[in-house]
């Protein structure tokens, strides 16, 4: 592994535990009646789970695709959506953003 990708690691995983510590204070602190609470909560939970796919995965994309699966599904739940196949639809629309951005662009040319 080179040094880059160490330093991001460690960078991630400082990020991954503030974050932990936040989502802890927002939900022993501050009633969940605030919609900046809410916001602040959801934010809390994207950062921390993008940093553990960043280094699950070692990839920003990746990440961010965990991290907008994982929150999304909270999100869902949180506005009364709790049937099984709504976070099966929500993973495969990311799955199928994960491939397009896979997917070699033809030249225009």
């Amino acid at each position: 592994m080179t040094q880059k990708w160490t330093e991001k690691r460690i960078l991630a995983t400082l990020v991954f535990v503030i974050s932990g510590s936040v989502v802890g204070w927002l939900l022993h602190t501050i009633p969940p009646n605030s919609s900046i609470a809410i916001l602040g909560f959801f934010l809390a939970v994207f950062a921390g789970t993008y940093a553990l796919g960043f280094i699950l995965f070692l990839s920003v994309r990746r990440g961010i695709l965990f991290s907008l699966f994982f929150t999304g599904s909270l999100f869902l739940r949180f506005i009364g959506l709790r049937h099984i196949l709504y976070p099966i639809l929500f993973a495969v629309t990311l799955g199928s953003f994960e491939h397009m951005a896979l997917q070699k662009q033809p030249d225009s040319d």
